[in-house]
């Protein structure tokens, strides 16, 4: 009996030891993991926040 325990302790700890692997984290640009990185445009909107238009009025450019 003690030998099976010893020999199922031996086998835990084999396991544990090779389920140990260090992870890179060095990535390409552009890249985490398999998921690409995505840039967004930065808008910058100029004039009122509101612009109202009478009903079959004309819309112009601020």
């Amino acid at each position: 009996m003690k030998k099976y325990i010893s020999l199922i302790g031996l086998v835990i700890l084999s396991m544990m030891i090779h389920s140990c692997q260090k992870d890179s984290f060095v990535y390409p640009e552009g890249k985490v993991g398999i998921s690409t990185i995505t840039i967004f445009p930065i808008l910058t909107l100029k004039g009122e926040r509101y612009v109202t238009v009478a009903k079959g009025g004309a819309y112009t450019e601020p």
